[in-house]
């Protein structure tokens, strides 16, 4: 996809990406040196050229979103989670978390826990890995999800 970027790194692609899609946006990206390259964007948030994307290598530590979801939906009652939605913050990396496991983050419907964004999102619903690793293991009946 097209998108205004600049090359930060020549080596590996990486660029940084302009989302904005207003002509003001594009005259405010072109005063910063970005022109319109080819980019996608890698299952951790990064931007990259077309084509220079690293591959995605599943790991023990990706894991069922299913499993993840349920997890947490175990964790956090609906009022509380609707309560901290209310909170600015929390609302913006809620959708983060929503973007997290609904983009191809998430290959063959897995979501890796290494990913920094996790800890990060949990931490807005006073949940740690651990805890969602402990009713994920409980929810498969004692099986150490990274066993998958």
């Amino acid at each position: 996809m097209q998108k205004y970027a600049k090359v930060i790194d020549e080596e590996t692609g990486a660029c940084i990406v302009g989302l904005g899609e207003s002509e003001s946006a594009a005259e405010y990206y072109e005063s910063q040196g970005m022109t319109l390259l080819d980019v996608e964007q890698a299952a951790n948030g990064g931007w990259y050229l077309a084509g220079k994307v690293p591959e995605v290598t599943i790991t023990s530590e990706w894991v069922n979103k299913e499993l993840f979801l349920d997890a947490l939906y175990a964790l956090v009652p609906a009022d509380q989670l609707a309560a901290k939605l209310q909170d600015p913050t929390a609302f913006k990396a809620g959708i983060m978390g929503l973007a997290l496991l609904t983009t191809n983050a998430a290959p063959d419907g897995k979501i890796d826990l290494l990913d920094s964004r996790v800890p990060e999102w949990l931490g807005v619903f006073d949940l740690t890995l651990e805890q969602v690793r402990e009713k994920m293991n409980e929810q498969r009946g004692g099986t150490d999800v990274q066993s998958e």
